[in-house]
C-alpha cells in the first residue's frame, strides 16, 4: 500500500514529505489455573506523513484500513497551512554518517518459537509463582508473547530504508495472602533473547507480593536508602526528559543551567543512551525521522557529557548527529526520546553490601513519581520498603514519605550495584543513597 501512497504524494503539490510505515505484530497466550484462558493474535499496519509546504510541516496518520488516500495527504496539507513556518523544518538527507552496522535486530530463535512452547513458558511462569511460597493466593495474568516490528522509511530526498526487529516476554500477577491481608506482586519482563527465564518471572512476582505482607506503619528514621533496581528504572524517566535539547531549549529540564562537563552526579554515575544495544528492546537502526541511531554517553564518571537531538534541533545546534526522534504511538508526532537508557552497573553486589550496612531502607515502591516536579527536581511521595538492621532485611514498612530532589539524589550516590535488570527499555541496578529525608509515624 505505500507504493500508492508515495506515488500519490509526488503528484501533490507540496515542496517535501516523509513516510514511516510500521508493521506491529503480537501473539499473546495468557494461562489461568494450568490451562488457556485467552490467545490474542494481531497484526496491524500504520502510516505517519508528514509533509513541508513554505516551510510549515504539516503532520497525519492512517492505517491500512483507511483506503481514501487522497484525502490523508490533502488534510496534512490543510494542517501544514495552520502552522508557523520555520527554516530549521527539513526531513533527512544523509546529514549524518550511519556507521550503525549492527545487523542483530531480528532473533531467528523468537520467530521459530510455536504456540506450545510459548504456551507452556506460560504455565511454568503461573507454576513457579504459586510453588514460590504457599501464601501465594491467586496468580492472574500468567501469559507469554512474543512480537515483531517492520519499520520503513521514505522521504522526496530519495532515502529509503527498512529494519527488522522482534521480542520475547512474560508478564504475571501474585496475590499474597493471610490471616489479616494481601498484598500484589507484578512482574514484567521483556526481552530480545529467546530463552526466558519463566521461572524467575514467577518467581520474582510472588516475591514481590509475599515480603511486603503484615507491612507496619513506618517510621520517620535517618538512614541510608538502597533504591531497588526497578524503582531505579522509574526515577530514571523522570530524569530523561531532562537530557532532551528541547527541553534544555525551553528551559524546561534539570540541568537547564548546566553546561556540558558541569558536575551533575556522583562519579559511580555512568549514564548511556544506546539503540545499537541488541540485547535490550530499544535497538533500532535509524529514529522515526531516518536519522542512523547511535550510543551516546549522558552522563560520565558523574559530569554532564550529551544531549538526545532531533534534526531541528541537530541544525539549530549545527550538532553533528541526531537519531532519538520516535513516534509514541503512530496518532502523535515524533518527540525526542530515549532508546535503551543504560545505567552502568557497578562491581559491589547487594547481598555482599547489605551486611555492611547497621541500619537502612530498601525502598520498593514510590506512589505517584510522575508528580515530582521535572524542573525542580522536588518531590515528597508516599512510600513502601523494607528495614534493614543489623546488616539484614527485616520489616516490611508501608504509609511514609519520601522527599528530597533528584538532582541531590543523583549528587549523593554513594554505591552502585551490580543487580542489572531492564525494565523495558530502562535498564538499572540498585543504588545507595544518602540525604533523603524519611516520615513517618
Amino acid at each position: 500500500m505505500y507504493e500508492k501512497v508515495l506515488d500519490k504524494l509526488k503528484h501533490k503539490n507540496i515542496d517535501k514529505y516523509e513516510l514511516v510505515v510500521k508493521e506491529n505484530s503480537k501473539k499473546n497466550i495468557i494461562v489461568k489455573k494450568g490451562k488457556i484462558d485467552n490467545l490474542k493474535d494481531s497484526k496491524e499496519v500504520t502510516f505517519t506523513l508528514r509533509i513541508l509546504k513554505n516551510n510549515k510541516i504539516g503532520f497525519t496518520y492512517f492505517t491500512n484500513k483507511d483506503s481514501n488516500i487522497d484525502e490523508v495527504i490533502e488534510r496534512a496539507i490543510e494542517l501544514a497551512n495552520f502552522n508557523t513556518p520555520d527554516k530549521l523544518n527539513d526531513f533527512y538527507n544523509n546529514n549524518f554518517p550511519d556507521n550503525n552496522v549492527n545487523n542483530n535486530l531480528f532473533n531467528k530463535d523468537i520467530e521459530k518459537l510455536n504456540n506450545e512452547q510459548q504456551l507452556n513458558a506460560a504455565l511454568l511462569i503461573e507454576e513457579s509463582a504459586y510453588k514460590f511460597n504457599k501464601k501465594i493466593h491467586i496468580v492472574n495474568e500468567s501469559q507469554c508473547f512474543k512480537g515483531s516490528v517492520k519499520v520503513n522509511y521514505f522521504n522526496s530526498y530519495g532515502i529509503s530504508k527498512e529494519y527488522f526487529s522482534n521480542y520475547i516476554g512474560g508478564a504475571v500477577v501474585a496475590v499474597a495472602r493471610n490471616e489479616d491481608n494481601q498484598m500484589i506482586g507484578y512482574e514484567h519482563y521483556i526481552s530480545k533473547n529467546s530463552n526466558i527465564d519463566s521461572e524467575s518471572i514467577g518467581k520474582n512476582a510472588a516475591k514481590k507480593a509475599v515480603r511486603m505482607l503484615n507491612a507496619i506503619k513506618g517510621k520517620s528514621m535517618k538512614c541510608p536508602v538502597i533504591i531497588e533496581n526497578e524503582l531505579v528504572a522509574d526515577i530514571l524517566t523522570i530524569i530523561a526528559p531532562s537530557f532532551y535539547i528541547e527541553n534544555i531549549d525551553k528551559k524546561k529540564s534539570l540541568f537547564a543551567n548546566y553546561n556540558i562537563g558541569d558536575n551533575i552526579a556522583s562519579s559511580n554515575l555512568n549514564l548511556i543512551d544506546d539503540a545499537t544495544d541488541c540485547n535490550y528492546i530499544g535497538v533500532a537502526k535509524f529514529d522515526d525521522e531516518g536519522a542512523p541511531t547511535n550510543k551516546k554517553i549522558l552522563i560520565k564518571d558523574g559530569y554532564l557529557n550529551n544531549f538526545l537531538y532531533n534534526l531541528y534541533f541537530a541544525k539549530k545546534y549545527n550538532n553533528n548527529f541526531a537519531g532519538n526522534s520516535f513516534l509514541p504511538n503512530f496518532k502523535n508526532f515524533q518527540s525526542i526520546t530515549y532508546t535503551n537508557l543504560i545505567l552502568q552497573k557497578g562491581s559491589s553486589s547487594l547481598n555482599e553490601y547489605l551486611p555492611l550496612l547497621k541500619n537502612g531502607l530498601f525502598l520498593t515502591t514510590l506512589m505517584g513519581l510522575h508528580m515530582a516536579d521535572p524542573i525542580s527536581g522536588d518531590f515528597s511521595l508516599g512510600a513502601e520498603g523494607i528495614l534493614i538492621e543489623n546488616g539484614e532485611m527485616t520489616i516490611p514498612v508501608k504509609e511514609i514519605i519520601v522527599s528530597g530532589n533528584i538532582k541531590d539524589l543523583l549528587k549523593n550516590c554513594k554505591a552502585v550495584f551490580n543487580d542489572i535488570k531492564a525494565s523495558g527499555s530502562i535498564i538499572t541496578p540498585s543504588i545507595l543513597v544518602e540525604g533523603l529525608t524519611i516520615s513517618g509515624n
